[in-house]
C-alpha cells in the first residue's frame, strides 16, 4: 500500500505543476510529445517514466526532485518559474560527443552498421541535432532504448 499512497502524491504534485504552469493538459503533451491521454494519466495514477518526468519538469517549471518527493532542493527553488530553454551549452559539447557515439557504438551498433555510409553520416547528425536541442536527453539518453533513439531522430 505504500507505493500506492506514493503515486497519489506524484500524481498531485504533476496536477499542481501543470496548473501552477498557467498551461493546460493539452498544452502539456503537445510540447512533451505525448496524447493528452497519458498527461491525464499522470495526473490520476502518477505513474511516469523518467524521460517524461524530465520533460514534464522542462514543461512547468517544476522540479524533477519536487516532482518526485515533493522537495525543493535549493539548486531547484523555482519549481514553478517558467521553464528557461534547456539547450546543450558550449561546455557541454563532449558530453554530447560522448553520448552520441556511445549510441552509435552500443545502443545502434547492429542498426547504425547496415546503413551506407551517407545514412550513417545523416543518423549521426540526427541524433546531434536531437540531443542537442534537449539538454534532458543528454541526461538520459544512454539509458535510451535503441527504438527511441531511433524514433527520436525520425528513423
Amino acid at each position: 500500500m505504500e507505493n500506492k499512497a506514493m503515486t497519489d502524491y506524484i500524481s498531485d504534485r504533476i496536477s499542481l505543476a501543470i496548473e501552477a504552469s498557467g498551461k493546460s493538459k493539452a498544452m502539456i503533451a503537445k510540447e512533451i510529445g505525448v496524447s493528452a491521454q497519458a498527461v491525464s494519466n499522470w495526473t490520476t495514477n502518477g505513474s511516469i517514466d523518467k524521460y517524461n518526468l524530465i520533460k514534464l519538469s522542462h514543461a512547468t517549471g517544476a522540479s524533477e526532485k519536487w516532482l518526485i518527493s515533493g522537495e525543493d532542493d535549493d539548486a531547484t527553488d523555482k519549481a514553478m518559474e517558467a521553464p528557461s530553454q534547456y539547450t546543450v551549452t558550449e561546455a557541454l559539447i563532449p558530453e554530447l560527443m560522448d553520448v552520441v557515439e556511445y549510441a552509435i557504438n552500443h545502443q545502434l551498433s547492429s542498426y547504425y552498421n547496415k546503413l551506407p555510409p551517407s545514412a550513417q553520416v545523416k543518423l549521426t547528425f540526427q541524433l546531434y541535432e536531437v540531443i542537442y536541442r534537449d539538454r534532458a536527453l543528454l541526461d538520459i539518453a544512454k539509458d535510451m532504448q535503441p527504438s527511441t533513439l531511433l524514433k527520436m531522430t525520425g528513423n
